[in-house]
């Protein structure tokens, strides 16, 4: 790659919406003036000997609508993920979920369910609305890890 291509790419990446939604966590929880800190993949919150951790995840509502069993699967699977690399386990799922009647709502548990199965999490609740003009989600997991945390804030040179 010469200097020029990777200079093209630099700032293809950095005026990309995946890095600026990113930006917008900030914003955010400056807004809200967060109790816990902010982790890199999910909240860290200190309990007892180690620490409770909660990742969440909401779906655009394109992705939902064009592959509904996969958003459910995905939104089970990126969370467990988040846990896993803080150095945590996961220990239950729970869901929101707005569709237009149980039929709409089908292919989005069954994907959610598979991943559970999968990866021998359990779906301990969540929200549920079928009465809704269209399809969206968003899944959260708990997990727990012990007192010193996979961190990208530790990352040193070298």
């Amino acid at each position: 790659m010469t200097g020029a291509e990777f200079e093209r790419l630099a700032a293809a990446l950095r005026a990309s919406a995946g890095l600026a939604a990113k930006a917008d966590i900030g914003a955010v929880a400056e807004r809200l003036g967060l109790a816990a800190p902010v982790g890199d993949d999910c909240a860290a919150i200190p309990d007892g000997d180690g620490h409770l951790l909660f990742a969440i995840e909401g779906f655009i509502n394109g992705f939902v609508a064009a592959d509904p069993w996969f958003a459910g699967w995905c939104g089970v699977m990126v969370n467990l993920s988040d846990i896993a690399a803080m150095g945590g386990r996961p220990l239950a799922v729970v869901d929101a979920l707005w569709a237009d009647g149980e039929a709409n709502a089908a292919a989005i548990l069954d994907g959610m369910r598979a991943a559970s199965s999968a990866y021998g999490v359990p779906i301990v609740g969540g929200h549920a609305n079928l009465r809704n003009a269209q399809s969206q989600l968003a899944v959260a997991v708990l997990g727990r890890a012990g007192k010193r945390l996979l961190t990208s804030f530790d990352a040193r040179p070298g």
